[in-house]
């Protein structure tokens, strides 16, 4: 029984010297991003900068995904972007987008971003270096086929904008094995390199 009692103990204290660090970096984290409003304490020539400029364009394009308005979409974007896919595959330039995004909002009846309302608010964060400066968000994308069947993907992206406050690319991340059911012929599997 004593040794039945060592192991309980050797858990235990394992799980709770574990669940301490996870509750200080859950503590300190907000603290990184909020404790100054003016920061030049970047790593490496990046700064971490205030996303609600760069979102204003995330939301256009948030409206434009969701009403399926590629033209809008494109506005966002420099004439020489791209849009590249979780398996290395892209969108160059806007004449292949805009036949791209026409095929892939054909496809689906209902396309959200950021479908997690209340529960599961998107997460932003908005960097700035020599590059240039890029919002990350993560977010849940829902899709509706028109028989019905619904998919949600947790997806990340990463846009990066020029200068001149235009989006020069699109990094896409999200695990693709579930809605690429729902394709007959998979539309990024379509792109001509």
């Amino acid at each position: 029984m004593k040794k039945n009692n060592s192991y309980i103990q050797f858990f235990t204290n394992l799980i709770l010297h574990k669940m301490k660090k996870i509750l200080l970096v859950i503590m300190i984290i907000p603290l990184l991003f909020t404790s100054c409003e003016e920061c030049d304490c970047g790593v490496n020539g990046v700064n971490v900068i205030d996303y609600s400029p760069l979102e204003e364009k995330a939301q256009i394009m948030k409206t434009a995904f969701e009403n399926k308005d590629t033209d809008t979409m494109l506005e966002l974007f420099t004439d020489d972007m791209e849009w590249v896919f979780p398996n290395g595959e892209k969108f160059e330039g806007k004449e292949e987008a805009r036949q791209g995004f026409n095929y892939v909002f054909s496809l689906w009846d209902e396309m959200k971003m950021d479908s997690g309302g209340d529960d599961e608010p998107p997460i932003i964060l908005a960097t700035s270096g020599e590059q240039g400066q890029f919002l990350m968000r993560w977010s849940p994308y829902s899709y509706k086929s028109f028989s019905g069947e619904e998919y949600t993907i947790r997806n990340h992206t990463v846009l990066w904008f020029n200068d001149d406050g235009m989006i020069k690319g699109a990094y896409n991340y999200y695990d693709r094995k579930d809605i690429s059911k729902a394709y007959e012929t998979d539309p990024i599997d379509e792109i001509e390199d």
